[in-house]
């Protein structure tokens, strides 16, 4: 509770009592009630006042990414007192970006991208982008608009999301997962055509998405992760039906996995630069005899 409409002898006297605890300043808890985290951030909001919102490292665990960082990050509008022991206190003319989770004022999945740029690893970073994205809390072409917005606004923290962004962005789509990035840049360092991702073909009545398409040669490369389909004799099979269906529209499907990406990068790099070329004589001969 806060002190609000409470008399201060009042308050006094059951804190001496033991029946109230002092969070913060002017912000009490129930001894009848433990602390914890949840309770924390719920202090800092009535000490921060109206338009204060859980932010940075203390959202991120709100959105489920971390576990409770050992202050609370606040961000607040305008100016207020010195923050107090366990709040890491932030400032901000524009607050944008906010919605509640667990009852409490956050800041959004995407102006929490932003803001784990400027305070947090680059790794924790691109590890809260790709769960965001996977819970799709966070999509794409909001993404982009939102880092369009804020270009040039000079915050670190847009700048570092921005990096991260273009470093997966392939054509106009961001590329999904770990095994992803490596590939595309293990294309990109090779010198080989950049691909487009998650191309969507439809054969007959049915719609398939392609990892990765090299449009031009008509080559799907179909990424395999490390847990791929052990064991799963049923998947394997789906996964050859697939390819036989795209080969019946023209494609070529070749399949790349965690392991060939990590031990021989090489040969991956030579079973495409051999596809496509193949593939592109093919569509040179195709042209000449038409």
């Amino acid at each position: 509770m806060s002190d609000l409409g409470v008399a201060p002898r009042l308050l006094r006297h059951r804190v001496e009592r033991g029946l109230l605890v002092a969070e913060l300043p002017g912000v009490y808890r129930s001894a009848a009630w433990p602390a914890t985290p949840l309770g924390a951030a719920t202090a800092a909001l009535l000490w921060g006042g109206r338009g204060a919102v859980c932010s940075h490292r203390t959202a991120a665990w709100l959105w489920d990414l971390t576990d409770p960082p050992p202050f609370v990050e606040l961000t607040v509008t305008g100016t207020t007192s010195r923050a107090p022991d366990g709040i890491v206190l932030h400032r901000s003319d524009a607050m944008w970006g906010r919605t509640v989770r667990y009852g409490l004022t956050v800041t959004s999945p995407y102006r929490l991208l932003t803001e784990l740029g400027a305070v947090a690893d680059p790794v924790d970073v691109e590890r809260a982008f790709d769960e965001l994205r996977h819970r799709r809390l966070v999509h794409d072409v909001r993404l982009v608009r939102v880092l369009e917005a804020h270009r040039g606004s000079g915050r670190r923290g847009s700048r570092a999301l921005a990096d991260l962004v273009d470093r997966r962005r392939v054509g106009t789509t961001i590329a999904d997962s770990e095994l992803e990035v490596r590939f595309l840049a293990l294309v990109r360092r090779s010198g080989l055509p950049s691909p487009v991702v998650h191309h969507r073909v439809r054969v007959g009545g049915r719609s398939f998405v392609l990892d990765a398409a090299f449009l031009a040669q008509k080559v799907a490369v179909e990424l395999d992760g490390r847990r791929g389909h052990l064991d799963d004799g049923a998947a394997f099979e789906r996964d050859r039906r697939r390819d036989a269906e795209l080969a019946t529209v023209g494609w070529l499907v070749v399949r790349v996995t965690w392991r060939q990406l990590a031990d021989d990068p090489d040969g991956v790099v030579r079973r495409l630069r051999r596809s496509l070329e193949v593939r592109s004589g093919r569509v040179r001969r195709a042209r000449t005899t038409s």
